[in-house]
C-alpha cells in the first residue's frame, strides 16, 4: 500500500490531480480516524483534514521518497490537529481544575490531553524498539492488527505480545507519575 501511496504523490507532485484524488481517496479513513483521535468533532476533523491535504499538495514536489507515507500523513495531521487545539484554546478561555487526582479517562481540557500523548510518544523511546512500533502502529496510528502484520512481518501472536508488554509498561509508568489508570 504505501508503494501505491508513494507513486501518488509522486504524480501529485508534478501537478497530477487525478493522482491527488486518489491519494486523498485511499488516506481519507485513516487521517479521519487520526484527526479524531485528537479533536473528537466531526466538523472540527473536516477543517483540519481541509489544511492537512491543503499542506500534502503543497509538500508532495519535496517529500524525501524514503518516508513513509502513512508516517508523514500522521504527523502532517497530529501537528495540524495540535495547532487547531492551540489556536482554540486562546478563543476559549480554560475552566480551572479542583481535582485531587489526575485520571487519564477524565481530561477536560484538550491541552492537558496533547500533553499527555506528546508525554506517551516520549516514553515510547524508552521501549525495545519492536515494543515501539508495535505500539505506534496500533494505538498511536490505528492501524489493524494485520495492518502492522504487513508493516513489521510479525506473526500475529508477537503482535499482540509485544502490545501487552508495552500497555503495561505504559500503565505502569503513568500510575508511576501520577495518573490514574481505569480499567
Amino acid at each position: 500500500m504505501d508503494e501505491i501511496l508513494r507513486q501518488l504523490v509522486t504524480r501529485s507532485g508534478t501537478g497530477d490531480q487525478d493522482a491527488f484524488r486518489e491519494l486523498i481517496r485511499l488516506t481519507s479513513d485513516y487521517t479521519s480516524r487520526i484527526a479524531m483521535k485528537y479533536l473528537g468533532n466531526t466538523e472540527e476533523v473536516q477543517d483540519v483534514l481541509q489544511e492537512v491535504y491543503l499542506k500534502t499538495w503543497k509538500s508532495c514536489r519535496r517529500l524525501n521518497h524514503g518516508t513513509s507515507i502513512k508516517s508523514w500523513l500522521f504527523a502532517v495531521v497530529r501537528n495540524q490537529s495540535i495547532d487547531h487545539l492551540r489556536k482554540q484554546s486562546r478563543q476559549t478561555p480554560m475552566i480551572p481544575r479542583y481535582e485531587t487526582s489526575t485520571s487519564v479517562n477524565e481530561t477536560a481540557n484538550p491541552l492537558e490531553h496533547l500533553e499527555l500523548l506528546d508525554h506517551i510518544r516520549k516514553w515510547i523511546l524508552t521501549l525495545p524498539r519492536i515494543q515501539q512500533k508495535v505500539f505506534a502502529m496500533r494505538d498511536l496510528e490505528s492501524l489493524s492488527v494485520s495492518e502492522v502484520m504487513e508493516n513489521t512481518g510479525l506473526s500475529e501472536g508477537s503482535i499482540k505480545t509485544n502490545l501487552y508488554l508495552a500497555r503495561k509498561k505504559l500503565k505502569e509508568h503513568l500510575n508511576r507519575i501520577g495518573y490514574e489508570i481505569k480499567k
